[in-house]
């Protein structure tokens, strides 16, 4: 049986080990993606399209993961709380008078300005 192979790094903690996978394959899969639609469409896929398309994806996924933290049980409850204290952190989410609120388009710091 052929074993799945896994890279472990060492630096980070298990959340932040996920989120880099779900980065990495979302990453090659929209270049995937997008060389396809330029071999076989001859249409173009600019970087900021696809780099908005991981972004959405990836805080789809977050949300999907915070949902799926069902129940009023103090488990449930204290791993909404550990969830919500690693991801408001980054530009993903924030508390908002008291519920979460998602960011579903990628920050303005993504996208400089074309050069001219």
């Amino acid at each position: 049986m052929e074993q799945e192979a896994r890279v472990e790094v060492p630096i980070m903690d298990k959340e932040m080990q996920g989120v880099w996978e779900l980065l990495c394959t979302t990453t090659m899969w929209y270049i995937w993606t997008a060389r396809c639609s330029k071999i076989f469409d001859n249409t173009e896929t600019y970087p900021a399209e696809s780099v908005k398309n991981i972004w959405v994806q990836l805080v789809h996924t977050l949300k999907e993961q915070f949902d799926e933290i069902k129940g009023e049980t103090e488990v449930a409850i204290l791993k909404r709380l550990a969830f919500i204290n690693y991801w408001k952190k980054g530009p993903f989410c924030i508390i908002q008078k008291g519920d979460l609120k998602w960011f579903f388009k990628p920050p303005s710091w993504l996208f400089p300005p074309p050069i001219t």
